[in-house]
């Protein structure tokens, strides 16, 4: 198991950050009339906290890039404990 660094961890958030925070502020402008809401913000929470579970520790981010997330024993990040 090799961990990813700052570096690359960065590029997949801001990766995500512009694959999912803009079309998210672009349907918030449209439906709200602001770009920059609790929509936008509450979304994009909820997508860094789900996605990596339902998608075996990937965001769209870290799978352009590669990088997952997984427990110190290399097992799949899930709902319930892996105890």
């Amino acid at each position: 198991m090799n961990p990813a660094g700052f570096w690359i961890r960065l590029g997949a958030s801001l990766l995500d950050g512009i694959i999912i925070g803009i079309p998210l502020a672009l349907i918030s402008l449209a439906l709200l009339g602001e770009a920059d809401t609790w929509f936008t913000s509450s979304t994009q929470l909820i997508y860094s906290l789900l996605v990596p579970v339902i998608w075996t520790g990937y965001t769209v981010g870290k799978r352009i890039l590669g990088i997952r997330i997984v427990h110190l024993d290399d097992t799949d990040v899930s709902f319930l404990d892996n105890d």
